[in-house]
């Protein structure tokens, strides 16, 4: 276990093509003001026939052209909402996830992923000043894998690196203990880090840090690897 540092709180022609259809999409929404909406059309269509010459009413085939009109804009403004508002597009998504890759994130766990012989790292928060530590390494069954001294800590936050631990590859489980001036145990929650090496697209794309796989809405810090 080395690297103990302390810190006081310190693209494809289906995207073209799908960006097209969001800006046509754009142009039938965006008039909302000027023009007409999905329901101020059907409303105009129910008045029509509500409202039709019983001697000449509206023929099937108009009727037909009307409500292929409707679903055209409907569809459309649909479109407009899933794919082309602002951070929606699959580009500017893609794009936005892959900024991770290659970047140290953190995130709230004391799930700690070995591979390799590195297990990234761990950060947590004092509230006070701590007049000694310890850092246990537990495995799945509870008994302690590995322990080593964290010393005396200022209260803030703490990144402790978690390289050269010569245990096997797994999932192991990380605690913190701090002890204060007066001798009294505390055990703060920890998060856990590690580099973005992968990325899995879909529907919920997800991060890869080694092996583990991680929601950008779980993440609590990204910075620059060092």
């Amino acid at each position: 276990m080395v690297d103990s540092a302390a810190g006081t709180t310190s693209n494809t022609s289906l995207i073209n093509s799908l960006n097209a259809g969001a800006t046509g999409a754009k142009s039938v929404a965006g008039k909302n003001t000027e023009g007409i909406g999905k329901t101020e059309f059907l409303t105009m269509l129910v008045t029509q026939l509500k409202n039709q010459d019983p001697l000449d009413p509206m023929k099937n085939e108009d009727f037909a052209v009307n409500l292929a009109q409707f679903s055209s804009l409907e569809q459309l403004i649909s479109i407009n909402g899933k794919v082309g508002a602002p951070g929606n597009s699959p580009s500017e998504g893609l794009s936005s996830y892959a900024s991770f890759l290659g970047r140290e994130v953190s995130v709230p766990s004391d799930e700690l992923t070995v591979a390799d012989n590195d297990g990234g790292s761990i950060s947590f928060t004092l509230p006070e000043d701590a007049k000694s530590s310890r850092v246990d390494i537990m495995r799945p069954d509870g008994s302690i894998a590995k322990s080593a001294d964290g010393g005396t800590l200022a209260a803030g936050r703490h990144d402790i690196g978690m390289s050269d631990l010569n245990l096997p590859d797994g999932t192991y489980t990380v605690k913190v203990t701090a002890y204060n001036n007066a001798g009294q145990a505390s055990s703060p929650e920890t998060d856990v880090g590690g580099i973005v090496t992968g990325l899995i697209p879909g529907d919920e794309p997800v991060l890869l840090i080694g092996a583990r796989e991680v929601k950008v809405s779980d993440i609590s810090l990204v910075k620059v690897a060092s």
